[in-house]
């Protein structure tokens, strides 16, 4: 009889040692030091053999007096902005070098990829003229939102104008119709989805497959503004249940867009700031370079460059290892801010970085940028790869004052005309597939369906 009790003894041992391993394992996950996790081994970060990390506590002026922001009026100046942003544009896409039209536009490379010529994705003689139907989704979103997590919490303003079909409609006149059997095409505005979880499972597509008009998103415009669409992998269109719809996407690989067909998107920023902190003509901007937030995803990237941390002019720090050190008040003394990528390829801090008035340091190889059809972001940014990490402030101090006010000017601006409002980035979206509907109906020898 002893022998159960000495069994159960001896159980309940290895139960109380199993739950202590599992504490501090978490413990150090939640400080964001786990080795394993870091992925970079000798790359992690550990302030005891790092000497330049122990000034994580660098704080400014408690608190920074107001005039640190910089002094004197804005210089903004809407037509001066229309014309500092040129130096910022591609030449058009559909065109090449030479001025003349571009020879794919009218045929299709890869027969596993929608395009606009190809029949089972998109009816091109519904296109003439080119008008929007924008889908009223909020009852929908409501009905089949259990399950799916339909969280409004992580931007709030954003997805509330998105599943608002009213406010959609009007920033798209004059392409706007309510006649969805006649409409060029179809907009998806409002979806369940939350910040990380986005597009995965059975249960969101089985949502799509409700819209009314869905038949396999051919015609469809599908939003996805979010970060990542599923843990542990790279977006793919293959296992992307918005089936043959043109995807507005942020966070995808720039060879993973479909080219002359998809729209690389912008992931809308946490935090906005006001045009005269932008348009400063003093800026008092005295360091280089910062960064501020948890290596809690992509920690291969981040925890590298927590490295860089010096305490002087590079402040790179973690956020709960120093609260004395204000976000805000970084974003308006820093000349780079560094934008890792996050959940996915993207940041939010990209857009909040121009919005800020700062110059973005982007980190994520092989991301498609925002508009990068349409805009040159070399003129206002740098992109650093991730393996080159360490470069970085040599980097920075090899750009002369000249060009970053350059920079800073242009960044400004691009912000300004194309990214302040969620109404101009839509409109921007669609004025890129109208163009390249119309094109395609001029052009190319589509026979009707």
């Amino acid at each position: 009889r002893a022998a159960p009790g000495a069994a159960m003894r001896t159980q309940a041992w290895v139960w109380a040692w199993a739950w202590a391993v599992l504490i501090l394992w978490g413990a150090g996950v939640q400080a964001g030091d786990d080795p394993a996790e870091a992925e970079d081994g000798p790359n992690s970060v550990d302030a005891e053999s790092q000497p330049e990390l122990r000034r994580m506590d660098f704080a400014p002026p408690d608190p920074p007096p107001p005039v640190s922001v910089g002094t004197g009026a804005s210089w903004y100046d809407p037509e001066l902005c229309k014309r500092v942003v040129k130096q910022a544009l591609k030449p058009p896409e559909l065109f090449g070098k030479d001025g003349k039209l571009r020879t794919d536009l009218c045929t299709s490379t890869d027969r596993n990829k929608c395009s606009l010529i190809s029949p089972k994705c998109f009816n091109i003689s519904r296109c003439t003229p080119f008008s929007v139907y924008v889908y009223k989704v909020t009852d929908s979103t409501k009905r089949w939102g259990n399950g799916l997590s339909v969280k409004f919490e992580d931007t709030v303003a954003y997805n509330a104008y998105m599943s608002d079909a009213a406010k959609l409609s009007a920033s798209i006149y004059p392409y706007y119709t309510d006649n969805a059997e006649k409409a060029c095409v179809l907009l998806v505005g409002g979806f369940p989805t939350t910040m990380n979880g986005v597009f995965r499972g059975q249960k969101t597509t089985r949502w799509f497959s409700k819209l009314a008009h869905w038949n396999k998103g051919r015609n469809h415009i599908v939003m996805d503004t979010h970060d990542k669409w599923s843990y542990g992998s790279e977006f793919s269109y293959a296992a992307h249940p918005i089936g043959q719809a043109i995807a507005f996407k942020s966070s995808v690989r720039s060879h993973g867009q479909r080219k002359l067909y998809d729209v690389p998107f912008a992931l809308p920023p946490m935090q906005k700031y006001d045009q005269a902190q932008r348009f400063l003509r003093h800026p008092n901007r005295t360091l280089l370079g910062c960064w501020k937030g948890e290596p809690i995803t992509c920690k291969r990237v981040r925890f590298r460059l927590l490295r860089i941390h010096n305490g002087r002019d590079l402040i790179v720090v973690q956020t709960k290892r120093s609260p004395k050190i204000d976000y805000h008040w970084l974003m308006r003394t820093c000349k780079f801010v560094f934008a890792p990528r996050g959940f996915g390829l993207h940041s939010f801090r990209l857009l909040e970085i121009l919005g800020a008035g700062a110059v973005p340091v982007f980190i994520a190889d092989g991301a498609a940028l925002p508009f990068q059809h349409k805009l040159d972001w070399s003129k206002f940014s740098l992109h650093i790869s991730e393996a080159k990490i360490m470069t970085i402030p040599s980097v920075l101090r090899s750009i002369s004052p000249e060009r970053y006010a350059e920079m800073q000017r242009i960044g400004a601006c691009v912000y300004e005309t194309f990214f302040k409002e969620i109404q101009t980035m839509l409109l921007l979206a669609l004025e890129t597939v109208r163009e390249r509907v119309e094109a395609v109906v001029k052009h190319c020898n589509i026979p009707a369906q």
